[in-house]
This record gives C-alpha cells, sequence and structure tokens, in this order.
C-alpha cells in the first residue's frame, strides 16, 4: 500500500507541474504577443508621422545573412572556398523608400558593433538639413543593436551633428521583427545566383534590382 500512495502522489505532482509549465507558457506567449502589437503599433505610428512631417524620419535597419563569393547555381561553386561579404541595410519608411547598403568583406571588419557604429554615424550625416528627429527600429541583437557602443554613437551624432537634434532607437520583439528592411534582403537572395566572383557584382546587382531612388550602395 505504502508504494501505491507514494507513486499516485508522484503522479499527481508531476501532474501539477505539467499544468503549471503549460499555464507559464501560455501566459508568456500571451505577453509576447502583446508587446510585439504595441512594437508593431510604434512602428507604424512613427510611419505614418514621417509621411506628413518633413523634420521626422523613420527608417529600419538590420543585418543581412553571410552573403558568398563565389556563388551560383552550380555544384561544384558549393567546395570553393569563399568569400563572405557582409551587408548592413538601412530602409526609410515613407516614399520615394530610400534604401541603403553598405557592404564590406570578411577581411575588413567583423558584424560585430564596432562596424555597424560607423555605419549609422555615416547614415545619419548623409540625412537632409531639414531632418531634425529621426526614428530607427531594429532587432535586439545585442552584439550588434543594443549595446553601448551604438547607443553612443547615436548620442555622439546628436552632439556633433547640426542635422538631427533627437534620435529614438526602439527595438523590436525577438522573433517578430517584421521590418521593411526585409525585403531587400529577399531581393539581393533572389539575385544572387547571377554573382559568380567579382566583390563588386554585389554591388551592381543591388543597383539593378531596386528601382527609383532605392539606390543607394556603399563599399
Amino acid at each position: 500500500m505504502f508504494p501505491r500512495k507514494i507513486s499516485a502522489w508522484c503522479v499527481q505532482s508531476t501532474n501539477l507541474v505539467r499544468q503549471k509549465r503549460k499555464k507559464l507558457r501560455s501566459l508568456i506567449s500571451w505577453n509576447i504577443y502583446i508587446k510585439k502589437d504595441i512594437a508593431q503599433a510604434a512602428k507604424k505610428a512613427d510611419k505614418e508621422r514621417a509621411q506628413s512631417d518633413p523634420a521626422f524620419v523613420s527608417a529600419t535597419f538590420d543585418m543581412q545573412s553571410v552573403l558568398q563569393l563565389p556563388s551560383g547555381a552550380e555544384s561544384l561553386l558549393y567546395c570553393k572556398r569563399k568569400l563572405i561579404i557582409h551587408n548592413r541595410t538601412i530602409y526609410e519608411a515613407t516614399a520615394p523608400n530610400k534604401g541603403y547598403c553598405y557592404l564590406w568583406p570578411k577581411n575588413a571588419g567583423k558584424r560585430g558593433s564596432v562596424e555597424i557604429g560607423p555605419v549609422l554615424f555615416e547614415y545619419i550625416r548623409g540625412l537632409p538639413e531639414s531632418v531634425r528627429h529621426l526614428s530607427l527600429f531594429s532587432d535586439s541583437c545585442t552584439s550588434q543593436n543594443r549595446n553601448q557602443i551604438i547607443s553612443a554613437t547615436l548620442l555622439h551624432a546628436v552632439q556633433s551633428l547640426t542635422v538631427i537634434e533627437i534620435i529614438d532607437q526602439i527595438f523590436l520583439v525577438p522573433g517578430r521583427t517584421q521590418m521593411e528592411c526585409d525585403s531587400m534582403h529577399s531581393s539581393i537572395e533572389h539575385a544572387q545566383k547571377h554573382i559568380v566572383g567579382l566583390e563588386y557584382n554585389y554591388c551592381i546587382c543591388i543597383l539593378q534590382n531596386f528601382t527609383g531612388e532605392t539606390k543607394n550602395v556603399l563599399y
């Protein structure tokens, strides 16, 4: 009798733990969805404001997955030694939806905040003189976006540049970013099979696959 009671108690305890875990997961999931809706609503509000206020610019930025050279549909290229190309994209939310691609090879830099900071500073320095308020949306990647180096870079931009007065850095919920700059990544990856061996071919590919004024490539 005693072992049976212990066994029944263990089963009840296990079921209770499972129920609590399930309830906790549902609460966490619900909390994430709420945060996601709040973040997307803020991004939508800034996009609408940028359409009517010439002194306000809203943009999303992200690091694309590594690009490799040589690249192509041939299976033999897969086994070749490859050069890694990094691409940091910035996409403005309002018409004419200007997009910026900052490319550098692996031997010139990595994918951390030390390389991304100067990219953001260069973009801010090139904004029109009428812009006073900039809103930047990105993911919450600690090594690239959410760190003291990027914050210090944006603070330095506000203090040293006469173009900008306010910079808002907003982080989206991990795993549910849904940023406009992702459309640039998909276009580049779609045309990647036509690139064979040279680094500047990526620049040509990007220029040929974007229309209007969305053609700003820095290498």
